[in-house]
């Protein structure tokens, strides 16, 4: 299964992004011991199984049929079980669990609410609903970064006062990456003692999550403890020096990128300088060639001129010379008739008229 961002993939993940999720899990973990439990949008099954490992019954439910599947693969056990489900209409009895765990869910839905509803529904009196959700302000508003997947995200106030609307007793509690010190040997089982710096920080406005309790009722509140987790990728120093490596081997590489994209850039710089000369030269030729045909119009609008001018001096002596033609025609006639008169041939038989 290809982690996209919508739900978390063992293995596929950043640790950081794995132990956030993973820590809810152990923060929930002993409220739900010995309990019928129900884990709502549980993905891949992972904190479904951490749950199995307290639970009287865990069932994780999702609606995506990939998560489910990946999870039946995965993760077993006799008191563990998965289903593709609708979260907001759960094919359960009123009043059949003991808890339910909710973690970064309820964002993603289109009607919120009907998560609220079915959860209230299917809780017994006293049992508990443990739900989370991204931190609005630090989460997206501080990083300016959307996440797709998310529909409505919450501050601390829209938070509790929507959980407030449906169950009586509502707690929030705060989750944060800590810097921590350990000293010890992880490998012992001696007790571990937590210290927690006091902070002046509003926790409502700079944590990143927010981790609620729910229930019907105030009767047999859990109180639960405070949770210190610290996972084995825990050694920051270690873990910096990695990431540094990390960001300079992917700085080097994106520095061969960045050579590559300018020595592109210069080619292509070059293929438009090249292509700009090439323009001015065709727009030199096509001005040049503008200009012969201007020159060629004229000359051919004044031939036109001269041509009309020749053709009307054409037509006066045509108009000069059909007028002698006829002149000299009717001359002709008049001598014909001149040559058949008596009197001409007298005088032609007198040696009076000119030979012609």
């Amino acid at each position: 299964m290809e982690f996209t961002g919508e739900r978390v993939v063992p293995g596929k993940v950043e640790p950081d992004l794995w132990n956030e999720h993973l820590s809810r899990y152990y923060f929930a973990q002993p409220l739900m011991a010995h309990k019928y439990v129900l884990d709502l949008g549980c993905g891949t099954g992972y904190g479904s199984s951490v749950l199995a490992s307290v639970a009287r019954v865990a069932v994780g439910v999702d609606i995506s049929e990939e998560a489910i599947s990946f999870a039946r693969q995965n993760y077993s056990a006799a008191n563990l079980s998965f289903f593709v489900a609708d979260c907001s209409r759960l094919s359960l009895a009123s009043d059949s669990l003991d808890g339910i765990v909710c973690f970064e869910v309820i964002e993603h839905l289109g009607k919120q609410t009907s998560l609220l509803e079915e959860s209230h529904r299917v809780l017994k009196a006293d049992g508990l609903l443990m739900i989370s959700t991204p931190n609005r302000v630090f989460y997206t508003e501080e990083r300016n970064d959307l996440n797709p997947f998310h529909t409505h995200e919450f501050d601390f106030e829209e938070f509790a006062s929507c959980l407030k609307n449906y169950f009586k007793k509502v707690e929030v509690y705060y989750q944060n990456h800590a810097y921590s010190i350990f000293i010890g040997d992880p490998r012992s089982s001696h007790p571990v003692s937590a210290r927690l710096a006091e902070t002046q920080e509003s926790l409502e406005s700079t944590s990143n999550f927010f981790v609620a309790i729910c229930s019907k009722s105030e009767q047999n509140w859990p109180h639960p403890k405070n949770l210190v987790y610290l996972p084995s990728t825990g050694n920051l120093l270690r873990e910096k020096e990695q990431r540094i490596t990390q960001l300079e081997s992917k700085i080097v590489q994106l520095d061969g990128r960045i050579l590559n994209f300018q020595k592109e850039y210069d080619e292509r710089t070059q293929w438009c300088l090249k292509l700009d000369r090439l323009i001015k030269n065709r727009d030199a030729t096509i001005l040049d060639l503008q200009n012969q045909l201007e020159e060629r119009t004229a000359w051919a609008h004044r031939l036109s001129q001269e041509i009309t001018q020749k053709d009307a001096q054409i037509l006066k002596l045509q108009k000069e010379y059909d007028e002698r033609t006829e002149w000299a025609l009717s001359l002709n006639e008049k001598l014909e008739k001149i040559k058949q008169s008596n009197v001409f041939r007298f005088s032609k038989a007198l040696g009076l008229v000119p030979k012609f």
